[in-house]
């Protein structure tokens, strides 16, 4: 089904002249890989080897239970990630990257950037294939450690299958952004099951503070639907007072969908409710950026972090 699933996207956004890269697929799941030393094949039946490396025409599709280092920047057209995958120091030029909710409890494809750079002229687009068969689903991660990126599209979750089951965690799209990050896209688009479905599946934006530096997450679009999306906030004491945007609407119209569960520490609470950080404490706030060009529209999330005193 998976197969099924990256050749259909594929179809539509595959240049031609361009190669879909393959990796062979490793047997041993305790044993990391380099994206540099990967073995290429242009099928799953890995039948037609490739040589040399994905260009920036090709499709590059990643896959298996060990973790696949990148370890040479690169400059490639679509990115498929089915695999846990980890980029450290490197700059990646990308068309589109697509990441599958796997079925199964418990599972996870993830693309995690560390002191990276990231340039998309499309969008990132997790989604649960379509098909008929009830099942699981599992987890899409998009991490980011003191790093950047840039999509050109749309953030967008899509649900074709929607006969699934409850499972433990829930599954569904979690961004989290680290430190000195900044992550922009063209607007963001959940499906509408994750609206009315929030025990089956999920949408996740997460952000933590290191060494009192605060991420930021941007929509660059007039339209923007964020369902049902839940907010996680990780802050020590290290954080300094102020104001910080964490979430940047650009434009002036208000999004569509609610943001539902709000989390600081570990504990829900609710929009302009103060949570206890040692000598600090700390809110979201809806209110005008405080950094972007629109100081008078109040569709923006502010992280307000003050004197417990």
């Amino acid at each position: 089904m998976k197969k099924i699933f990256i050749s259909l996207i594929l179809f539509s956004c595959i240049q031609a002249n361009a190669f879909e890269f393959i990796n062979k697929l490793s047997k041993e799941s305790s044993k990391a890989e380099n994206v540099s030393s990967l073995i290429w094949y242009g099928d799953y039946n890995e039948m037609a080897q490739l040589s040399g490396f994905p260009g920036k025409n090709d499709s590059m599709h990643l896959a298996g239970p060990n973790v696949i280092n990148i370890d040479r920047d690169f400059s490639i057209g679509s990115f498929v990630v089915n695999a846990k995958v980890v980029a450290e120091n490197r700059k990646l030029n990308v068309k589109g990257i697509y990441i599958h909710l796997a079925p199964g409890e418990g599972g996870l494809n993830s693309l995690t950037l560390k002191n990276s750079t990231l340039k998309a002229t499309q969008h990132y687009s997790p989604a649960v294939i379509g098909g008929l068969e009830e099942r699981y689903v599992s987890r899409a991660l998009l991490k980011l450690i003191n790093s950047t990126a840039k999509f050109g599209g749309l953030y967008s979750m899509t649900v074709s299958n929607t006969n699934l089951k409850p499972s433990t965690p829930i599954g569904g799209s979690m961004i989290s952004l680290e430190g000195k990050s900044q992550l922009e896209f063209g607007g963001i688009l959940m499906d509408s099951f994750i609206k009315s479905n929030p025990e089956l599946i999920t949408s996740d934006l997460e952000f933590i503070e290191r060494d009192g530096n605060i991420p930021q997450l941007i929509f660059n679009s007039d339209s923007n639907d964020i369902a049902r999306t839940n907010i996680k906030l990780l802050i020590t004491q290290t954080a300094k007072k102020g104001k910080y945007t964490i979430i940047e609407f650009t434009g002036k119209s208000s999004y569509e969908g609610v943001f539902d569960t709000i989390i600081i520490n570990g504990k829900k609470i609710a929009f302009d409710e103060f949570r206890q950080v040692g000598s600090l404490k700390a809110k979201l706030t809806k209110a005008p950026s405080t950094t972007g060009k629109d100081k008078s529209t109040a569709n923006d999330i502010v992280l307000v972090i003050e004197d417990s005193k």
